[in-house]
């Protein structure tokens, strides 16, 4: 795959994404890693996603992701949706809160440990790298839904930015693994 076999589907200034389409949907050639690595060039201030699927209206959604550190998404949970995650490059964290955005638990999951990160429908949580990037095939099942449908609000004593709050999971989740 190369960078020409990728239609571009989503890059506006204010999304932390930029998302790409794979133009042919049945094939994970072995170079994917190198390609998604030169798009993070391109776009330095961007996380990658190239995508697998046809549409948002698709009933699996496939992506490879390139996610840098101090680019993540806000808490939320899928009410109807299963995600599951594999490590290729680099360590995701994923923190599991309440419902009102307290940390419960976290797993790290890096390159070579083998494990799947699967995240039920209807669980809060939070997924963010661990390194300065890292890479993963994200799969869920059923069409996609908006951050604004699954997001929430986080009511955690003295979390005021995102910085605090991303600072407030970083001190949970050490202070729950040593």
């Amino acid at each position: 795959m190369q960078q020409s076999d990728l239609l571009l589907i989503s890059s506006s200034e204010e999304s932390k994404s930029v998302s790409f389409r794979a133009s042919s949907l049945n094939q994970f050639p072995g170079d994917l890693l190198s390609v998604i690595q030169d798009l993070a060039i391109i776009y330095p201030f961007k996380n990658i996603r190239i995508c697998f699927h046809d549409s948002d209206a698709s009933p699996l959604h496939q992506m490879l992701i390139l996610e840098r550190s101090g680019l993540y998404y806000p808490p939320h949970s899928h009410l109807a949706r299963t995600e599951l995650h594999y490590v290729y490059s680099g360590a995701l964290i994923v923190c599991y809160l309440d419902q009102t955005g307290q940390y419960l638990s976290s797993i790290v999951n890096h390159k070579g440990s083998g494990q799947f990160t699967c995240i039920q429908p209807g669980v809060p949580h939070l997924t963010m790298p661990y390194s300065e990037f890292v890479i993963y095939p994200e799969i869920k099942d059923g069409p996609h839904t908006s951050f604004q449908q699954d997001c929430f609000s986080y009511k955690v004593p003295g979390v005021i930015s995102d910085q605090d709050y991303m600072s407030y999971l970083f001190a949970s989740e050490l202070t729950h693994t040593q």
